[in-house]
C-alpha cells in the first residue's frame, strides 16, 4: 500500500526537496516535479513529489488525513488501556 500525503515544500537542498508535513521535515526528490518552488503546496509519495495542490487541496486532504488517523481521546478516568489477550485458536 502507497500512503501519499499533502506538504508544502520549505527548501531546495542540493536538488532534493525538504518538505513539511504535520511538523516533520523530510527531504523528497522532485524529479517527476521538477519546477516547483519553496511554498507550494505538493503530493508526496514514494518519496518523490507526485503533483502539485492548490491550497484548497491541500487543506481538505490534510483534514481528511487527520480524521482518518486521528484516536479516540481518553481521559485518565477511563484508567489504563487493557491488556493484550491472545486470540482463541482451540475452535
Amino acid at each position: 500500500m502507497c500512503v501519499t500525503f499533502p506538504a508544502r515544500i520549505l527548501a531546495v537542498d542540493d536538488g532534493a526537496l525538504v518538505i513539511d508535513y504535520t511538523g516533520r521535515r523530510r527531504r523528497v526528490d522532485r524529479r517527476l516535479v521538477p519546477d516547483v518552488c519553496p511554498g507550494e503546496d505538493v503530493l508526496v509519495g514514494l518519496g518523490q513529489i507526485l503533483a502539485r495542490l492548490t491550497v484548497d487541496e491541500a487543506t481538505l486532504m490534510a483534514s481528511d488525513m487527520a480524521s482518518v488517523t486521528a484516536r479516540p481521546s481518553r481521559s485518565p478516568r477511563d484508567g489504563p488501556d487493557p491488556p493484550y489477550q491472545e486470540p482463541d485458536r482451540s475452535g
